[in-house]
């Protein structure tokens, strides 16, 4: 079975990358009614996680991420430049996996939790300028455009975040 590039998110980063989705997808949709009681799903996730120790499981996950998607496309209300901006709000977990899938392919160590957090932060900043941005604009292009800047600069920052140099730990060096 082929590991997901998300699932070795550690306690409660899962619900801190939602938590950013769902920010940026409130920031940009003009129906908003729905969103406290997604931000109480999130807090909820994340409560429970710190409670049990335990990261949520994958159904849980998906589950989850696809309320906050539902509450983005409902919350849009037909507004095309508010759709690109509640897809876009996703943006945190596209770079947290993509990184992960990066290092993988250049057989790097995985990142470490500060790496995906500074990843995750990176890319939720990114979600919340589409957001204020060309996703609140009357037309699509603003918010493609937006999308687009913001997702190459977010890329050019996590390749500084994760472009330090990494040293491949032999386990005889690590004398175990």
């Amino acid at each position: 079975m082929v590991e997901s590039p998300l699932s070795n998110l550690s306690l409660v980063e899962f619900p801190w990358l939602l938590g950013m989705t769902a920010l940026a997808t409130y920031l940009c949709v003009p129906e908003t009614d729905q969103m406290p009681a997604i931000g109480v799903m999130v807090a909820s996730l994340a409560v429970i996680e710190l409670v049990t120790r335990r990261p949520s499981g994958t159904v849980v996950r998906v589950v989850a991420a696809a309320i906050v998607l539902w509450s983005g496309l409902y919350g849009a209300t037909g507004r095309q430049s508010a759709i690109v901006g509640a897809l876009f709000a996703f943006w945190p977990f596209v770079l947290v996996g993509g990184s992960a899938l990066w290092l993988r392919w250049r057989e790097l160590p995985v990142a470490r939790r500060s790496e995906r957090w500074a990843v995750g932060l990176t890319g939720g900043i990114a979600a919340v300028a589409v957001a204020r941005t060309g996703a609140l604009q009357p037309t699509i292009r603003p918010a493609l455009v937006a999308g687009g800047i913001a997702a190459v600069v977010s890329i050019a920052v996590c390749g500084l975040i994760l472009g330090r140099p990494r040293r491949v730990v032999d386990r005889a060096d690590a004398g175990g």
